[in-house]
């Protein structure tokens, strides 16, 4: 186990037997307010957070996320209802030559 780990480790550990003293010399009352402060306050971090890591990783311009149609990463020009008319016009004819070749 790298130190890092280990420091986070013995932090957590006194958070946490450092909450559960103060909850048992508080009593249920005071235990319940001060922990429904606590889960609001890290609510609101989290959503902060997550409003920052949506901003920082938001595309800069509309044009840098365009995808293919085709799946293969380059644009070729053709709409997906283009693509789509020309897969199944090639499924069409496939199963219509092998139904030929199936009946001779």
């Amino acid at each position: 186990m790298s130190r890092s780990v280990r420091v986070w480790v013995v932090v957590v550990v006194v958070v946490v037997l450092g909450f559960g003293a103060l909850f048992v010399v508080l009593g249920l009352d005071g235990a319940d307010k001060i922990s429904s402060g606590i889960g609001a306050a890290t609510g609101i971090v989290g959503l902060f957070i997550a409003l920052r890591t949506v901003l920082r990783d938001a595309p800069t311009s509309p044009a840098s996320n365009t995808s293919s149609v085709d799946g293969t990463g380059e644009n070729n020009g053709t709409s997906k209802s283009e693509s789509t008319k020309t897969h199944t016009q090639k499924s069409n004819s496939d199963i219509g030559s092998n139904a030929l070749s199936d009946t001779h």
